[in-house]
């Protein structure tokens, strides 16, 4: 719901934890988080908030509120809401961006648990990775993690950053190499994975692919990882995965990014192959695999 809606609704007068972001109707955190709660008997509930780039000051209000729990943070605001924080954790100071909120004895924490849930799914692949190449569409909060755990836990020799944005995620480093989309066919064929971390193939983009089609025979045996997990093929994967590539899609990430966030708030263990369960089947119910 919108900001001034859920702050209308009553929801914060009981215990509360909610994902904010813009947009945010294409996100099942709720479903799992709630569901996850239920399993141990807590008492409290997670939202969806769309909180535009203008209302991030408002809407960080709610994280000082008596019985604030916690908060996911994705799309536009993963850098952003940095100021809004008392404590940055190691996780997000190395990762450069924030993805989830604690609240513990009124200090107001941010961490980054996609660093840790981007690599999940690739631990089978990391002798692939390891000095290899890697191509990272875009250069967003989620970005910053992805290129974190490329460099420190897989050990690749090379990343291309491919965004329209020259300020791009931890573009400090000399194994980290800036380029535009028509640059791509330049350095495809050296790429061992390439990564969309791109809103292109979700919600109103969901027709849509950051890979120019033309580039298709290039990516045979390559890994294509899409950080989107709604829907659970987008384009780019389907794409991809009839040229050859080894693809994966973002339900991996997104359920253990979400674990390690429940963890932090509860001090309790994920149920990650029901939670799993559960989003597949409501994806198939909806349509979006």
């Amino acid at each position: 719901m919108k900001l001034a809606s859920f702050l209308q609704s009553g929801s914060t007068d009981q215990p509360f934890c909610f994902v904010m972001g813009n947009p945010v109707e294409h996100s099942y955190s709720p479903e799992i988080h709630n569901f996850a709660a239920r399993q141990y008997g807590l008492d409290w509930t997670y939202h969806k908030v769309e909180v535009l780039e203008d209302e991030l000051e408002e809407a960080s209000r709610l994280f000082h509120l008596k019985h604030f729990t916690g908060a996911n943070i994705t799309i536009p605001h993963k850098r952003s809401v940095i100021p809004y924080l008392d404590i940055i954790r190691k996780s997000a100071q190395e990762a450069g961006a924030v993805n989830t909120i604690v609240k513990k004895a009124g200090i107001i924490s941010g961490y980054n648990t996609d660093e840790y849930g981007f690599s999940q799914p690739l631990l089978q692949f990391a002798d692939i990775l390891k000095h290899g190449t890697a191509i990272v569409f875009g250069s967003g909060g989620a970005c910053a993690a992805v290129v974190y755990a490329l460099m420190h836990h897989f050990h690749v020799n090379k990343i291309y950053v491919v965004t329209r944005n020259k300020s791009a995620c931890n573009s400090q480093t000399e194994l980290i190499q800036i380029i535009s989309y028509a640059s791509v066919p330049d350095v495809i064929a050296t790429a061992d994975i390439i990564i969309n971390s791109t809103p292109l193939g979700m919600g109103s983009f969901k027709d849509n692919s950051p890979l120019d089609p033309d580039l298709l025979a290039e990516v045979k045996s390559k890994i294509c990882f899409d950080l989107i997990y709604n829907p659970l093929r987008t384009r780019f994967l389907k794409e991809c995965g009839a040229n050859g590539a080894i693809t994966i899609n973002g339900l991996p990430m997104f359920i253990h990014q979400a674990a390690k966030a429940f963890e932090l708030w509860t001090g309790k263990e994920f149920p990650i192959d029901e939670a799993e369960n559960l989003l597949i089947n409501k994806l198939k119910v909806t349509g979006e695999d």
